[in-house]
């Protein structure tokens, strides 16, 4: 399995992937204009050629007290239903979280669709 930041040549792959993953309709998805994120936010996981997971990282400037730092928010988090429960996007993930330490970014927010979600897979333990 390969992990890497996607390009603009996977921006479509990455559209499909998410109408998969969550059994959607295109237009459900281009009210949330998917079409516009810059790819150098995304990572995706491929098994030779096919993507089957993806992970975005959206960049924020938040203020705590007082100072200002720079943040990544984690989005649009997709697994192809048949690759799921198989840690891969716990790998995308450490990617991401390793560059972002390369790059001074020390924050990361995940604002969940459903906390009870990730409350079940004890998502802290994920990363120690």
């Amino acid at each position: 399995m390969e992990i890497r930041k996607l390009t603009e040549e996977d921006r479509e792959t990455r559209i499909k992937l998410m109408i998969y993953a969550f059994q959607t309709s295109r237009n459900t998805y281009d009210k949330l204009e998917l079409d516009k994120d810059p790819m150098d936010w995304y990572y995706g996981a491929f098994e030779k050629d096919t993507m089957i997971a993806s992970v975005g990282a959206i960049p924020f400037n938040i203020r705590m007290r007082s100072q200002d730092f720079k943040m990544d928010g984690v989005m649009g988090v997709a697994t192809k239903p048949e690759y799921r429960n198989r840690g891969i996007v716990r790998e995308i993930m450490v990617k991401m979280f390793k560059n972002m330490y390369d790059n001074k970014i020390p924050i990361s927010v995940l604002y969940p669709f459903k906390f009870s979600f990730y409350e079940m897979l004890n998502c802290l333990q994920c990363f120690l």
